[in-house]
């Protein structure tokens, strides 16, 4: 037995090294607001002859700068110990996925994603679970059990092979063990749950704008919302609940530090919150870019998508990005890494709602490139403007339009190419009106990345778009919670998982 280890905190690596890996063998059911993706064919509207010099000189220099489809080298499913009943040192990584599926939101397509594309899935019979974890049969049966009896996973109709006895595959248990995320964006709030097996329970979306709102209010509506969508969960199962905001969250205290497109300041949304079968001691409180970054990072509960590494950057009014950097969300000393939107592109530039000059979110936020667009909020223009409409113009040749989404493109670009020259990664994906626009985006922001990347003479980066539209930061959201639970099985009894360490 390695040193420090003892045999209950074996036991629970064990537990959840075998949990992990009969997840990744299982299959999920697909979500159902999954949408095909058109090819970059369909999707690339003609750009009309008298294109912005802007955009002309950015055609004429850039080279491709999206690497190849290959995915990373994905991590194995798990480990084999160095003796039969212990884990490595440290918690080990969850097991690499199978990735999830693309989405693209109902306005308008989004930019082709070349993430990983989902498998299927047979789940692991207890030999072979034995042989993957490198634990005897007799305690990958133990363990087994003991997650039967607590309703985590079931053992399915045995499976004849082509060679050799019947297999009882081992999965999750469906409607059980669930996760429940809301979202509270600036146009719409999202309602989302996922069961450990990786089907979508719920997903539901109502328009609304939050900006300048009372906390009080919102978090009353959505907990009404909330509540009409966890009565039609399967009873007893809901385990936490995640809710993600666009600004600065105190993960520890669950409180929203500031939301400043909201007008929030100093929330405590667990006292707000309220609606039945919430529980103020499994709820945590996520910045929606760090959430919507975790659907790129695992494909379904406790199942990682391959990439270990990478730069998630969305908008919406506004701008955010959240970083994975060798399997950790990095989050800085306070958690409130990745506030890509404030930082600065032109000192002279306009005034933010930060109180700083010239952010990216002045050129890249919604509500900014309808004013540069020349549609001032407050005006007839720019109360009925939507980006659906705004990339017709664009596609009409409309002089405003062109110019502003040129100017958010640019923008983009040289903020992303900052970001990538500190901390040299490799894959970008876009998420938000980022995806929604990628076509009208992707040259001048390129043609940026491309100039100003120093690592890009010897590799390409690559970049893709989310696959979940408006729903990616409360799926995320859901993965997280699902994660935090999966990594400290000495605490699952506290989420009403009746096993026990004692």
């Amino acid at each position: 037995m390695k040193p420090g280890k003892n045999a209950t905190s074996i036991r629970q690596d064990n537990l959840r090294l075998i949990l992990c890996n009969i997840l990744a063998a299982g299959s999920a059911t697909a979500d159902p607001t999954i949408t095909s993706v058109p090819s970059a064919g369909e999707a690339h509207a003609t750009l009309p002859e008298e294109a912005s010099e802007l955009r002309e000189a950015a055609k004429a220099s850039a080279a491709p700068v999206t690497g190849t489809n290959e995915s990373p080298n994905a991590a194995p499913l798990a480990s084999p110990h160095e003796t039969p009943h212990e884990t490595p040192e440290g918690s080990p990584d969850l097991p690499t996925p199978v990735a999830g599926t693309n989405e693209t939101p109902d306005e308008a397509p989004a930019g082709p994603s070349n993430l990983p594309a989902p498998e299927t899935a047979t789940g692991l019979s207890r030999a072979k679970l034995a042989q993957s974890t490198g634990l005897t049969r007799a305690t990958v049966s133990r363990l087994t059990d003991e997650l039967i009896s607590a309703g985590m996973i079931e053992e399915l109709e045995p499976v004849r092979p082509q060679v050799g006895r019947p297999a009882a595959p081992l999965a999750a248990q469906p409607g059980k063990n669930i996760v429940l995320a809301l979202e509270i964006n600036l146009e719409y709030v999202a309602i989302y749950a996922l069961d450990l097996a990786g089907n979508v329970l719920t997903s539901r979306l109502e328009r609304s704008d939050s900006r300048g709102s009372d906390p009080a209010v919102v978090l009353a509506w959505i907990s009404r919302l909330a509540g009409e969508e966890a009565s039609k969960l399967p009873a007893g199962q809901l385990l936490s609940t995640v809710l993600c905001v666009p600004g600065l969250v105190d993960t520890d205290r669950r409180t929203i530090v500031t939301a400043p497109n909201l007008g929030w300041q100093n929330v405590d949304a667990g006292v707000l919150l309220d609606f039945p079968g919430f529980d103020a001691g499994h709820f945590r409180v996520i910045n929606e870019a760090d959430a919507a970054a975790f659907s790129v990072f695992f494909s379904r509960p406790g199942v990682r998508a391959g990439y270990s590494s990478f730069l998630y950057v969305s908008a919406e009014v506004g701008v955010g990005a959240a970083i994975f950097f060798e399997g950790q969300l990095f989050s800085g000393d306070h958690g409130w890494a990745g506030e890509i939107g404030h930082m600065c592109v032109d000192r002279s530039g306009p005034k933010c709602r930060c109180g700083s000059n010239g952010c990216l979110e002045q050129y890249a936020g919604f509500d900014s490139i309808v004013r540069n667009a020349g549609y001032a909020a407050g005006t007839e223009g720019g109360k009925e403007m939507s980006l659906a409409k705004l990339s017709r113009l664009f596609d009409a040749g409309d002089p405003g339009a062109r110019a502003a989404i040129d100017a958010c493109a640019q923008a983009l670009g040289t903020t992303i190419a900052n970001v990538l020259n500190l901390l040299d990664l490799r894959l970008v994906v876009l998420g938000g009106n980022f995806a929604r626009l990628y076509h009208r985006l992707e040259i001048i922001m390129k043609a940026e990345i491309e100039y100003r990347v120093l690592g890009r003479r010897w590799e390409d980066v690559q970049i893709e778009t989310s696959a979940f539209g408006d729903f990616a930061a409360s799926r995320g959201g859901c993965l997280a919670g699902f994660a935090e639970i999966l990594n400290h099985p000495a605490r699952w009894h506290e989420y009403g998982i009746p096993i026990s360490f004692d």
